[in-house]
């Protein structure tokens, strides 16, 4: 059964393993062409809701369930 959710999301960390370290907020490497996806979508079944859970995908792929969220911070 696919999930509730809208898009998957686009962040800034470039795909790839993590250290098996416990961290906070773990970076991806330093170079590489696959981008991390958080958040799941409508079009996947709720696994990849959880917030261990990284897609990855193609900056240049266009398809109709991964977007980005924007953010403004007032300071």
């Amino acid at each position: 059964m696919p999930s509730d959710g809208n898009v998957w999301e686009w962040v800034s960390d470039l795909y790839g393993r993590y250290s098996g370290n416990p961290q906070t907020n773990p970076e991806g490497p330093d170079t590489g062409w696959l981008y991390v996806l958080r958040g799941g979508s409508w079009f996947y079944h709720a696994r990849p809701m959880l917030i261990t859970f990284r897609g990855n995908n193609e900056p240049m792929n266009r398809v109709g369930h991964i977007g980005f969220r924007l953010a403004h911070s007032v300071e």
